[in-house]
């Protein structure tokens, strides 16, 4: 798991695991090629359709943490836990697709995101609530984009190089919205995110090791 994200005042938490596929690599081509024949035998529906690369990455997320929701939903039953997190995998492709559990974290921010801006109530610069969560959601999928762009050309740099000259590459995701003042980087350790008096995310980072 590589972090947890907790909105402090309604106590809702996400767990979430975040990997990357490059779905036209040599390995993965074929079944890309046999999922291309499904959409366009699907028609308009396959336009939706997400590639068997980013489809094989969620899959193995699901499974690889279906003990531990297991282990959360009897948690939960047991009075342990007075609520269950979301535990969702966030697979991206260098191509720009996002998997369903990536729409859902995005979703789940946008919502924390409108519930600040209802108890902020009206604003001062006449911005609607509408176009502040429309611009959230834009530089949050930008700012993975990026910081997986910038990740996978880590990765083509450091490619045959021994394993502590590839320790020392840094790390590449950020995300810095003015908007809703939230910063979540991929280093060690925690941060704690402040909307304000009202709304506060923490954000816990247990990511590791090289990129």
């Amino acid at each position: 798991m590589d972090g947890t994200i907790r909105h402090l005042s309604s106590g809702d938490e996400v767990w979430f695991d975040v990997t990357a596929t490059h779905s036209t690599c040599h390995s993965k081509l074929l079944k890309e090629l046999r999922l291309n024949g499904l959409r366009k035998a699907a028609g308009k529906i396959g336009n939706r359709m997400k590639s068997a690369a980013v489809l094989d990455a969620h899959t193995k997320k699901l499974d690889k943490y279906a003990l531990l929701e297991a282990i959360v939903e009897r948690q939960l039953i047991s009075g342990l836990r007075s609520r269950a997190p979301r535990i969702l995998p966030v697979a991206i492709s260098t191509h720009g697709e996002f998997c369903t559990g990536a729409v859902e974290l995005q979703d789940w921010l946008a919502d924390k995101f409108e519930r600040r801006l209802e108890n902020e109530g009206s604003r001062d610069d006449g911005q609607k609530e509408t176009k502040l969560i429309a611009e959230f959601g834009n530089t949050l999928r930008t700012s993975l984009l990026v910081g997986l762009a910038k990740g996978h050309a880590q990765m083509l740099r450091a490619a045959g190089l021994p394993h502590k000259a590839k320790a020392c590459c840094p790390r590449a995701f950020h995300y810095n919205s003015q908007a809703d003042n939230v910063c979540a980087s991929s280093s060690d350790g925690e941060q704690i995110l402040s909307d304000d008096d009202a709304d506060v995310l923490t954000v816990s980072s247990s990511v590791s090791g090289t990129p």
